[in-house]
């Protein structure tokens, strides 16, 4: 009853067998036990995130930086639901904070595409070509770069993007329909 992570590893098991009440009893189980353990934060906040609860996934992931304040991981966490409640400014210090941090391609892309919805379509673009650069290709990440170059009027270059983002996005379905 006092080992925080196999109630978190048992919420685990409850969100992936469609017990919500179920996982979250546990995951608030871990966090009695471990209250300084910084994965039980993480993992009520996805489980939070994935429901679209954007307010209550901030609560725990503040948590999560606060407890591990020099984990990059954590402060991308963050401002992921920022985003998704158009809360792109936070977003964007959250993410500058993870980069301070570690260089994470999801990091860049994800401030390249903060920027983008704040109408900074200049400024996404490097962001979005060091994600591609230090990353593995993804056909995402080369939709967006094509996004922000054309918003940036630079069809020729966004239409090179678009078409590398279709061809991955075309060669991951053959692999996995």
């Amino acid at each position: 009853p006092t080992y925080g992570d196999a109630w978190r590893r048992l919420g685990k098991v409850y969100e992936n067998s469609n017990q919500p009440a179920r996982a979250l009893d546990a995951y608030k189980k871990a966090i009695e036990a471990e209250p300084n353990y910084w994965r039980n934060y993480q993992d009520l906040g996805t489980f939070y995130y994935y429901r679209d609860e954007f307010d209550e996934a901030i609560e725990q992931y503040k948590k999560l930086v606060q407890v591990a304040p020099d984990l990059a991981s954590a402060h991308y966490a963050l401002a992921a639901p920022y985003v998704n409640l158009g809360r792109y400014a936070d977003a964007e210090n959250e993410l500058n904070a993870a980069l301070r941090l570690q260089e994470l391609p999801n990091a860049r892309e994800g401030l390249g595409v903060s920027l983008m919805f704040q109408g900074k379509d200049r400024e996404a673009v490097p962001h979005l070509k060091r994600a591609i650069e230090i990353g593995s290709p993804s056909s995402l990440y080369y939709m967006n770069l094509g996004t922000a170059l054309r918003r940036a009027g630079e069809a020729r270059e966004a239409q090179a993007a678009y078409k590398i983002g279709k061809e991955l996005a075309e060669s991951a379905v053959t692999k996995n329909p």
